[in-house]
Parts: structure tokens; C-alpha cells; sequence
């Protein structure tokens, strides 16, 4: 056996550190607190390329809108009312971030001023205007636009969608369904999709025997826990899927789905209303 040099051993450092532990009651598990992005400006990439004057800071402030600075919004709105003539895009943008606040007839006005200009006619263009007739109650008219956009592009999934979503608020749930469907089957991923197509299916099945309702509420079943595979934080899937469950008598599983959904749903709180009798029962 051969002899041990000293430089031979390992060498090792030795700390002193005290292990603490997290104090009582905080979890370990709980998500991170997210936090906003705070907006401090916003500059050409190439300063030296940038529009002059106003038209330059209506183009920072439209990129800070589109990046979801909507504080930007009235900046935007005096710097249009006030540029040389415009290609169709900061139109666009606006009346998109007008629906997103909820001023429907202003969000009207800008996507028309848009579309009137040269590349603003575009199917998708179609379908934010009809989201915006809709939000000052011109539902038939949205439906016109979306069935337009439709036309123009048969595989444009917000036309499809929004459409069904409306047909089905109209009470026209065959028609819905044929929406709904479509729209899935162009993006499976499409977790509000397959909840509305769910929907869609036992509102079809209200008038028809037994056997049928059965059917397709276990239809609709399957097209709730889909959406919550694609989306585990879906609080109206919950809430639709352990409301079918009970309908369909199965009172375990629905009890089951709320209890999954009082953990993971994106806002557990209201989920608390299903939990109790039907006229508990929360709308969605």
C-alpha cells in the first residue's frame, strides 16, 4: 500500500450557518406575489430613424399601449386627434384598447375610422367592431360583422367564437354549437372554447327526451374538464362543471370538482356559491 502524502488529502472548508426556518403558518408552496411592470418611458431602437415631433411620440405612446401601458390612452387620443394623415394601425390599436376599457361607442368610431383607411379592412378588424356593437347593444349588426369576418377568413378563430358566444346568449344554441365547435377544432388549446361548446351542448339538449339531456350533458362533462385541462385556473369551468355534475346526480363528483377548484381556480371565491343548492348556483 503506498504511503499518503499530506497534499494528497482532500481539502475541505468547514462553516458555521444556522439553519432557519420559515415562521409558523406561511406557506411554502403558495405562489410568488406577482408584480406589475412599471412603465418609465419608452424610445426608438433607432433614434435616428424615429418621426418628428408629434407623430414620433404618438408612435411611443401607441408602443406603450401595446405593451398594456393603458395610461398611455389619452395621450394617444389627443396625439390622433391632432397627426397628419395616418396608415390604419394606431387606429386599430386604439379602438382595441377602447373595447379593453369598455368604451364601446368610442371603440366603434376609431375601428370605422381605421377600416376606412388604407390595410384597416382586415377580417380581424371585423371582429373587434363587432365586439364593439355589442357592447352598446347592437347585437344584430355584431353578428352581420362576424359572419363578414367569417366569410373573409373561415378559419379565424375570434370570429367563430364570439359569434357562438352570441348565437348562445340569443338562445340559438344549434347555430352556437356549430360555432363553438369550430372554433376548438381550429384551436384545441382554446380553454374558454371548449367552456362556451359545453355550454352550447345542454342548451341543445333542454327540449329532448331523457336519454338525449343524459347525453348530452355528459358531453358537455367532458368538454368542461377539457377546458380545465388547458386552463387548471378556469374559476366558470369549475363552476359549469360541478353544476352539470349535480344536475346529472352525481353529487360526489361535483363536491370532488369544487374542492379541486377552491385550490386552483383563478378566484376560488366565487366558486363558494356552487357549493350550495342550485339556487346558490353562480352565473357565468
Amino acid at each position: 500500500m503506498p504511503e499518503r502524502r499530506t497534499e494528497d488529502v482532500v481539502h475541505a472548508v468547514m462553516t458555521d450557518h444556522r439553519i432557519q426556518l420559515p415562521p409558523k403558518g406561511v406557506d411554502l408552496l403558495a405562489p410568488r406575489a406577482e408584480r406589475d411592470p412599471v412603465l418609465v418611458g419608452a424610445s426608438f431602437l433607432r433614434p435616428e430613424e424615429a418621426p418628428p415631433g408629434s407623430l414620433g411620440e404618438l408612435y411611443r405612446a401607441i408602443g406603450v399601449l401595446r405593451i398594456g401601458g393603458r395610461s398611455a390612452l389619452p395621450r394617444v387620443k389627443t396625439l390622433l386627434a391632432s397627426a397628419p394623415p395616418l396608415p390604419a394601425e394606431p387606429w386599430l390599436r386604439l379602438g382595441v384598447e377602447q373595447l379593453q376599457t369598455r368604451e364601446h361607442a368610442e371603440a366603434e368610431a376609431s375601428l370605422r375610422r381605421a377600416m376606412a383607411l388604407p390595410g384597416g379592412d382586415t377580417p380581424l378588424a371585423h371582429v373587434w367592431l363587432g365586439l364593439s356593437l355589442v357592447g352598446h347593444g347592437k347585437v344584430d349588426a355584431a353578428l352581420g360583422e362576424l359572419a363578414g369576418a367569417e366569410a373573409r377568413d373561415p378559419e379565424l378563430v375570434e370570429a367563430h367564437f364570439n359569434r357562438g358566444r352570441l348565437l348562445l346568449a340569443k338562445g340559438r344554441a344549434a347555430e352556437a354549437l356549430l360555432e363553438l365547435d369550430r372554433a376548438v377544432e381550429l384551436r384545441p388549446t382554446f380553454a374558454n372554447g371548449w367552456l362556451r361548446l359545453g355550454e352550447a351542448k345542454e342548451a341543445t339538449a333542454t327540449a329532448g327526451d331523457a336519454k338525449s339531456v343524459a347525453a348530452s350533458r355528459a358531453a358537455a362533462i367532458a368538454d368542461y374538464r377539457r377546458a380545465l385541462s388547458v386552463d387548471p385556473s378556469a374559476t366558470d369551468a369549475y363552476a359549469a362543471l360541478a353544476r352539470a355534475l349535480r344536475a346529472g346526480g352525481d353529487d360526489a363528483a361535483a363536491r370532488e370538482a369544487l374542492a379541486v377548484g377552491a385550490r386552483f381556480a383563478r378566484h376560488p371565491e366565487a366558486l363558494a356559491g356552487v357549493a350550495g343548492d342550485d339556487q346558490g348556483a353562480i352565473s357565468h
